[in-house]
């Protein structure tokens, strides 16, 4: 029995079948009106949803006030995280190109207790950086137009590929030509690792020759149930498929700012 003070006492009644189809009594759903806060609330770790309620309302039973003006937060436990979902974000790098991306999903997918994975990665995928190695050799640097002209033309010139192979570099196949800095040209092959470089450096007038590799950074928002699945299982699927986690963050509330709705919203 439902008592007067109870959000749900004025709700109209109606039937919806259980499992064995047998219709059930009950309170029809309780519609949400739009809840907009009269000021928000930073939640601390020893933030309790009762005493926030007698805080705001002077009446701890209306902490569900506050749970309605939140809907991201899926259940009023998670609201102070005091549910069994987790959520870790992982900073992921490889350098296996192209990275295994489905492959990790679906290895993820698998385990019984993770509920979703989130790339995060600003362009929703990877985002790539160059691991440069120790340097090969040293260029004249009388050949910084004819580098230039490379990254316009998109074609090697003659006097760049016998300097190169002078210091043991001989190109083969097509390559792609950029300047990311303005001292840094990268030769770039689609088909064949590793990628070439060549920098100016103005303390020796010279251009300085060397291979770097790409290093994929992936970004992965995981949730999971802890009393089903550890949060170890998961970082043991991740690294089995070549990835190093350079960064893990556990996701909680505590720091975020939640919504103190006014105390006249919605039924008593």
């Amino acid at each position: 029995m439902l008592t007067k003070r109870s959000r749900y006492y004025k709700l109209a009644d109606t039937t919806f079948p259980d499992r064995k189809g047998v219709r059930r009594r009950c309170k029809a759903v309780r519609r949400l009106k739009p809840l907009i806060g009269r000021f928000s609330h930073t939640l601390d770790a020893a933030d309790r949803l009762d005493h926030l309620a007698y805080k705001y309302y002077r009446q701890s039973l209306y902490w569900w006030r506050i749970c309605d003006a939140n809907p991201q937060l899926k259940a009023p436990l998670a609201l102070l995280d005091q549910t069994a979902l987790k959520q870790i974000a992982f900073h992921l790098t490889t350098e296996q190109r192209p990275p295994p991306l489905a492959v990790l999903h679906q290895r993820l997918t698998s385990l019984v207790g993770v509920t979703s994975i989130e790339k995060t990665t600003p362009n929703g995928l990877t985002e790539t950086v160059l691991n440069a190695g120790p340097p090969i050799g040293l260029i004249a640097n009388t050949l910084l137009l004819d580098l230039d002209d490379a990254v316009l033309s998109q074609q090697v010139p003659a006097s760049i590929e016998l300097a190169l192979q002078l210091i043991g570099v001989t190109l083969i196949g097509d390559y792609k030509i950029t300047k990311p800095e303005p001292a840094l040209w990268q030769f770039n092959s689609e088909t064949s690792e590793p990628v070439l470089q060549c920098q100016y450096r103005s303390e020796t007038a010279q251009i300085s020759v060397n291979t770097a590799r790409w290093v994929y950074h992936v970004r992965l928002h995981v949730t999971f149930n802890e009393h089903t699945v550890a949060a170890e299982t998961v970082m043991e699927a991740i690294a089995t498929l070549g990835f190093n986690i350079a960064e893990k963050t556990i996701l909680t509330n505590v720091g975020q700012s939640i919504t103190i709705p006014p105390r006249n919203t919605g039924g008593a």
